[in-house]
């Protein structure tokens, strides 16, 4: 009884995109198995420290992915973004709610700060290398700011300034005198972007009060009542534990 052996097939041999190959396939074949290399006792993966190899076990054949790049900041972040948004998916579909109850009376007027302060660094749209707290958080109108660059969207390119203010009250809203002295915040920094990060619904004066302020001074806004904090919270439960942990 002759033994088919299969044609070596040069095509597959030669192009590294094809997992597979017949050629490989028989020369391992003929080899005696005392010779053969053992195949990997479980899966792993190692990655260099430079990003750049990586190689993987998944338990029957070693891959060697090399020329690899490792994600830039803002790519991570949207990955991370992704990541918590598939976690939230697969809560409701195991029938699990999502929705939040905080209790902000339990923190004090650091641990807020600090609060936002973790929320802008992880947030997909800023540079976290450039964020820094400014003042102190009774300065002024009890308020701490934050001062961050909006990630650059391309080489050579500078992102924006912006400047956040942090305020923890105990009202339902947070009224347009409650925050004092925008433009010369803004204009003091030489900012581009301004924000405010409050615990509280925001009232439809302190809206116009940023609005007419901004637009005056071409400045975008991005603010966080506390509904969008709680959005924000839901999708990044590492946060969230750190100052809730019981939720």
């Amino acid at each position: 009884m002759t033994r088919d052996i299969w044609p070596p097939d040069q095509f597959a041999w030669l192009d590294a995109t094809f997992t597979h190959s017949p050629v490989g396939e028989y020369l391992r074949e003929g080899m005696p198995a005392g010779l053969r290399a053992p195949g990997p006792r479980g899966e792993s993966c190692l990655v260099h420290n430079t990003g750049t190899l990586i190689v993987v076990d998944d338990g029957t054949d070693t891959h060697v992915l090399y020329d690899t790049k490792p994600l830039e900041e803002r790519a991570t972040k949207n990955l991370y973004e992704r990541i918590c948004d598939t976690t939230r998916s697969l809560t409701a579909t195991m029938g699990l709610s999502d929705s939040l109850t905080l209790d902000w009376r339990s923190l004090n007027d650091e641990q807020f700060e600090q609060l936002c302060y973790d929320i802008l660094y992880a947030h997909a749209m800023f540079d976290s290398s450039t964020i820094r707290k400014l003042g102190s958080s009774r300065s002024r109108d009890g308020g701490r700011d934050i001062e961050i660059m909006e990630a650059a969207r391309s080489a050579g390119n500078k992102g924006r300034k912006w400047i956040f203010q942090c305020k923890l009250t105990q009202s339902n809203s947070l009224g347009a005198t409650k925050v004092q002295d925008i433009g010369d915040m803004v204009d003091l920094h030489a900012a581009e972007g301004f924000g405010v990060m409050t615990s509280a619904l925001i009232d439809a004066t302190l809206y116009d009060k940023i609005d007419g302020i901004c637009d005056r001074r071409s400045i975008r806004t991005l603010n966080f009542s506390v509904l969008e904090l709680n959005r924000v919270l839901v999708r990044n439960p590492t946060v969230r534990k750190r100052y809730f942990p019981d939720s």
